[in-house]
């Protein structure tokens, strides 16, 4: 009982900081919910077969412009990210948001990372589930190695 009594007081204490954290963990739910189905479905199914995909075009921008785009995709990724992990615990796709969000952001190292996540029976399930309710092909998870295939050539 008097866990219950410390974490009502710890949040009386920081009442403020609480109203701002639950509408935007209910607006991060929400939009998870509703983008992440229909961001799976626009997939091509062999999305994870790919070797790479291609950077952020700048198609005669200006610079700063292309730069204000890549930082702003990344910490896109990053805020999804960070709400995935969050939502392992709350409500939410939690999984699925780290994978949406990855797959947002650009750092080295990021191909072998989703290979790794969508080779994960349990996240490919969950994500060709929600593209056979969508009628499309399933997604083809890339193989366990692909660097060993370019160094055999």
């Amino acid at each position: 009982m008097s866990d219950v009594l410390a974490a009502a007081d710890l949040l009386f204490q920081n009442a403020r900081e609480v109203w701002w954290v639950l509408p935007l963990t209910a607006a991060v739910m929400v939009a998870s919910t509703l983008l992440l189905p229909w961001l799976i479905i626009q997939m091509p199914p062999d999305y994870f077969l790919q070797g790479h995909r291609h950077p952020l075009a700048r198609r005669e921008r200006h610079w700063a412009l292309h730069v204000a785009l890549v930082l702003g995709k990344n910490l896109l990724g990053l805020i999804m990210v960070l709400s995935g992990t969050a939502m392992l615990a709350l409500p939410g796709q939690g999984v699925l948001t780290i994978l949406a969000g990855i797959m947002v952001m650009d750092f080295p190292g990021k191909y072998r990372l989703e290979g790794a996540i969508i080779r994960r029976r349990a996240v490919l399930k969950g994500l060709n589930w929600i593209r056979r309710r969508a009628h499309k092909p399933p997604l083809i998870p890339p193989p366990r190695h692909p660097w060993r295939d370019e160094q055999d050539d």
